[in-house]
Order: structure tokens, then sequence, then C-alpha cells
């Protein structure tokens, strides 16, 4: 079984259905990717059983930017 994902993230203005096909392209780049990933800000992580702590540590590296996005108010918290 894989499992792969895309995560949009929108600000409150921007149309659903808009931000459901942002998230339905970041969705088609991990299956593009081979699967079993996850794809969010532009990042694409792998979750395949081989490569765990590759993923664990992309993931921690991804939530420091993510951490300063919203520092920088690029991202709300809410």
């Amino acid at each position: 079984m894989n499992i792969s994902g895309g995560v949009y993230i929108s600000d409150k203005k921007c149309p659903i259905g808009r931000a459901a096909s942002l998230a339905d392209e970041l969705l088609d780049k991990s299956k593009r990717k081979g699967g079993n990933r996850m794809t969010l800000f532009g990042e694409t992580i792998c979750w395949d059983s081989m490569e765990w702590k590759k993923g664990f540590d992309d993931l921690f590296e991804f939530s420091i930017k993510l951490e300063n996005y919203v520092k920088s108010k690029k991202v709300s918290k809410g």
C-alpha cells in the first residue's frame, strides 16, 4: 500500500475550488515522483520504509521552514 498526498494551505480569501485544485496538483507531484510521498509548500517528502529516517529528517527541516514562514507572516497560524 502507498500513501501519497498534497497539502495546499491558503489564506481565507482563496476560493475553496481553487485551493482543492492546487492541492490536487501537489498530489499529482507526489505521485509523479514515485508515490508514497507527501508534497507541501513545494517540498516532497518520501515515506518509503527504506528511507524513513531521511523522510523524518526532511519533515523536521520542513517544520523549521514552516515555523519561519509563520514568524515572517508569510502564512498565518490559523
